[in-house]
């Protein structure tokens, strides 16, 4: 299993390296950038008054591909009659995409990518234990500065709705989740991974874009 993830990672350097090395060339130079977040996030963040969830989204072309890189932040309280469980941090994401549908004259895309995340983050629970001898105790327990890190395979689409405004979803595979600095308690969801009692975990982000342009895009084969 080690020598798969060896060699995926092999794999996406070479990838991410290809378009770095071609840019010399007008066609591979990027011609805008768009910035998005993930409206799944911000509507649970507006509803649920026990979490509090942003991500932000950025990507530039580079002719066929696209140098992609994620942001966010996460806070969640999960109440129960025997406990309290806080989780609070953030995470990051980047990789490379491929568009398939390069050339399109909306510049819609539909594309498949890899990823590498980690995240960092703290939680604590707080649990309620009653005691026929000891009567009744409310006791805490934390796992500070803890590190996690995870890839994902990813597949997305971006369609203009209205100039330069994109609305799109992201499909992702994440998988050979690794987490550091656990003291007391195995958590129960990591930022941006999700559950943490396992080592894959699957996705969906609803994106909202907009794409910031910087020079006519030359549509070369």
């Amino acid at each position: 299993m080690k020598k798969i993830f060896k060699y995926l990672i092999s794999i996406f350097w070479v990838i991410a390296a290809i378009p770095v090395c071609l840019m010399a060339q007008s066609k591979y130079l990027p011609s805008a950038i768009r910035i998005g977040t993930d409206l799944t996030k911000l509507g649970q963040t507006l509803i649920d008054e026990e979490i509090t969830f942003y991500e932000f989204h950025a990507d530039i072309d580079v002719h066929k591909y696209f140098l992609v890189f994620d942001y966010g932040t996460a806070e969640s309280t999960r109440l129960e009659e025997e406990f309290t469980y806080f989780n609070e941090g953030s995470y990051f994401r980047y990789g490379i995409d491929h568009n398939f549908m390069y050339g399109n004259k909306d510049q819609n895309v539909l594309s498949f990518g890899i990823r590498y995340a980690e995240t960092r983050f703290n939680d604590q629970l707080n649990y309620f234990i009653a005691n026929e001898v000891w009567g009744e105790n409310n006791l805490a327990s934390s796992n500070d500065e803890m590190k996690g890190r995870w890839y994902e395979i990813t597949g997305s689409l971006k369609a203009r709705v209205w100039k330069q405004l994109y609305l799109g979803y992201t499909v992702r595979f994440k998988f050979a989740f690794k987490i550091n600095g656990v003291d007391n308690y195995e958590p129960f969801s990591a930022p941006g991974f999700g559950r943490a009692d396992g080592p894959n975990n699957v996705g969906l982000n609803y994106h909202i874009f907009y794409r910031i342009p910087f020079r006519k895009k030359e549509m070369k084969p």
